[in-house]
């Protein structure tokens, strides 16, 4: 008759080292995605709105320069100013047509006719209501919803 002994397995401590390795790899992957997926949409209406608050800001500027090169001041800095106004509320765009499309086109379109006016030399009267209903309409959509 043959006694079987049967060996007890131990774990090597490389091995429970790299199973302690594996779980806390997949265990940092779980928790990464789901860190990195739940925020996404509050991250990108707080980018909207800063970006809004930026056009409206820079809007602001505008209103100062647009009636100083009617006065012989060079035409461009106002120009540029409304640029990177309009540069701005085009980052915020996807946001806004994500809400609602038909706010992002006429915004889209009141940012053409002023470039449009600007750039024909329109008179500050005419001009400048404009700006600043757009200005008074971006801070308004970028203000916090209460």
């Amino acid at each position: 008759m043959t006694i079987y002994r049967v060996e007890e397995r131990r774990w090597s401590p490389i091995r429970l080292v790299a199973a302690g390795l594996l779980i806390l790899l997949i265990a940092g992957g779980i928790w990464w995605w789901r860190v990195s997926s739940a925020p996404v949409s509050g991250n990108q209406a707080g980018e909207a709105a800063r970006a809004l608050r930026e056009a409206a800001q820079g809007l602001e500027v505008f209103l100062i320069e647009y009636p100083q090169s009617a006065q012989g001041v060079e035409r461009a800095g106002a120009l540029s100013v409304l640029e990177r106004a309009h540069a701005a509320l085009r980052r915020a765009q996807p946001s806004l047509a994500a809400q609602d499309p038909a706010l992002a086109d006429e915004l889209e379109a009141e940012f053409q006719t002023l470039r449009r006016l600007a750039e024909q030399q329109a008179s500050p009267e005419e001009i400048l209501p404009r700006t600043e209903r757009l200005r008074d309409r971006l801070l308004s959509l970028s203000a916090p919803a209460p």
